[in-house]
């Protein structure tokens, strides 16, 4: 691979043009993996980059299948969301542009945390017989920030991260109990059906999550209790954006931002449970009663 460079793109730059305006695609920014198979491989072509020291930072399957945006549901024309990238394992050559950003850790919120400059190194897999090449990311040679610089910003990152993930994946347990109570509500009998709905009230009250989410816009779409998950998980994907937007250290409003959000986090994750391990028990008994199946985690 050709020595890669860490460039911030400008994330918008205003509505995409008219399809009567004459322009060209930017070259894909990261680093340029470029491969050639003799023959079709199909489902046993596997990437890995992982750093110097050999640790996994992101995995590439050729079998996986590409989400594309489903016209059905998307909100803005088609040209507003990228295509997914692809790790082809037909014959010939092939180029597979890493974005330079760490796997997102279970969290389809957030890009992945940007990866300093340094060495690193990629893994391809063909049939089990695997190829490693060496190459180095480098930082913009117009940006003055130190090395040490970039890796307090990437630390801060990772650690945001990390709580967003474990906050995810709560709030999708959150919205998947919410389904399942709206569900029931339409076979139950009058009074578990009143239970269901004070049961999902008191969970939207303290979440601000809803089993079908609000539409960007429209009342109810932006969270507005600075306790609640949805709240926590919009402020904390906005401090990372914050965090990795320019090549430099954190500022000390973003370290202190963080500990007080990490702090407000926790307290929110310990609310929820000790309302769920409370009301859940008591509302699948009454559930049981009624022949109903009971709302799980």
């Amino acid at each position: 691979p050709a020595l890669a460079y860490r460039l911030k793109l400008a994330a918008f730059t205003g509505t995409p043009l008219h399809r009567d305006e004459p322009y060209a695609p930017n070259p894909p920014a990261g680093a340029y993996i470029d491969y050639y198979l003799k023959s079709k491989d199909g489902n046993n072509v596997t990437l890995d980059i992982l750093d110097a020291h050999g640790k996994l930072l992101r995995h590439y399957v050729s079998s996986e299948k590409q989400q594309h945006p489903n016209l059905q549901k998307i909100n803005g024309t088609p040209n507003w969301f990228h295509e997914p990238q692809v790790l082809s394992g037909a014959a010939g050559m092939h180029r597979f542009v890493w974005d330079l950003r760490e796997a997102a850790r279970g969290n389809p919120q957030s890009p992945g945390v940007w990866v300093v400059p340094g060495t690193y190194q990629a893994r391809l897999t063909v049939n089990g017989r695997s190829y490693t090449q060496r190459f180095t990311v480098q930082e913009d040679p117009r940006v003055k920030a130190t090395q040490a610089d970039l890796e307090k910003q990437y630390r801060l990152a990772r650690r945001i991260e990390a709580t967003r993930t474990k906050l995810a994946q709560t709030s999708k347990q959150v919205i998947a109990l919410l389904q399942q109570a709206e569900t029931l509500k339409a076979k139950a009998p009058a009074a578990v059906a009143r239970q269901l709905a004070e049961f999902v009230s008191s969970i939207e009250a303290m979440t601000e999550l809803h089993a079908t989410p609000v539409q960007y816009g429209m009342p109810g779409s932006r969270p507005t209790k600075t306790t609640s998950m949805a709240y926590l998980g919009y402020t904390l994907g906005t401090l990372q954006r914050a965090v990795e937007s320019a090549d430099t250290a954190p500022t000390p409003d973003a370290v202190t931002g963080f500990a007080k959000q990490s702090q407000a986090t926790e307290a929110a994750l310990a609310s929820w449970h000790r309302f769920e391990t409370r009301h859940l028990q008591v509302l699948n008994m009454s559930l049981q009663h009624a022949g109903l199946t009971p709302l799980k985690l």
